[in-house]
């Protein structure tokens, strides 16, 4: 099986960042990739937003918009999840950018994995920036090698729950047996974070197993760039240390 076999969904959820999700979307205009589409969920307050995404109707065909006006990056996922046609269904933040060959690595990894249930890439600061630089900060995520975790380790024993939801990828089956993601959870919600190692941390629990890729990531005006790796899984480990505390 060729990895461009694989379709896969792409899931944005944006809240008042018609600039950022701009430069996201123009860099999906060079995505060299066979079966894909793209779902924006938008939850902005104005137009702005959906007169942008108009703008790229010729150039990405494969987009597709739809408008929530409940607020929580949780349900915008739930929302796009539900509405994406795709194999693998790819989470990625709004101020993200991504290379040309981003889905054909996304979709090698799952070739030399096939067992895994979901991926997680690197997130790292465009334009050779640190994650704490004299612009700011740039939320990041990356490690030295790939690396898998499953439920047949000790979550507790892990050096730490590794992964961001702006890069992280999960077959659609996977989805239909875990559930959604907590609307509890995660940016717009009473608790602001943690949506994504919660929703991985369950995923394990239950038996999953997993692995990664690269992505770009734009942050308050500044720029990170993910590459391809692997890992399974989460940074909610620290819930079975309170569950168990």
């Amino acid at each position: 099986m060729m990895p461009h076999s694989l379709s896969v969904s792409v899931v944005i959820p944006t809240y008042n960042r018609p600039n950022d999700l701009q430069r996201c979307l123009e860099s999906f205009s060079y995505v060299a990739y066979d079966s894909w589409d793209i779902v924006v969920v938008d939850q902005s307050e104005d137009d702005r937003t959906h007169t942008m995404v108009g703008r790229f109707t010729a150039s990405l065909p494969q987009l597709h918009y739809r408008r929530l006006r409940a607020k929580g990056t949780s349900r915008a996922r739930n929302v796009g999840a539900e509405v994406a046609t795709g194999e693998i269904i790819a989470f990625l933040d709004d101020d993200c950018t991504v290379p040309p060959d981003w889905l054909s690595r996304v979709a090698a990894v799952w070739l030399r994995h096939p067992h895994a249930a979901i991926v997680f890439g690197a997130v790292r600061p465009a334009g050779g920036l640190m994650e704490w630089a004299a612009e700011g900060w740039t939320p990041a995520w990356c490690a030295a090698n790939e690396f898998e975790t499953s439920a047949m380790c000790n979550l507790l024993r892990m050096p730490r729950l590794l992964g961001m939801g702006a890069c992280m990828f999960v077959r659609r089956d996977t989805i239909s047996r875990i559930g959604s993601f907590d609307v509890h959870m995660g940016p717009g919600s009473r608790f602001l974070s943690c949506e994504d190692g919660d929703w991985a941390y369950r995923a394990v629990k239950a038996g999953c197993s997993g692995r990664a890729s690269w992505v770009s990531r734009l942050c308050k005006r500044l720029s990170r760039t993910a590459e391809p790796f692997l890992s399974i899984r989460d940074r909610c480990m620290a819930h079975e240390a309170r569950a168990d505390g």
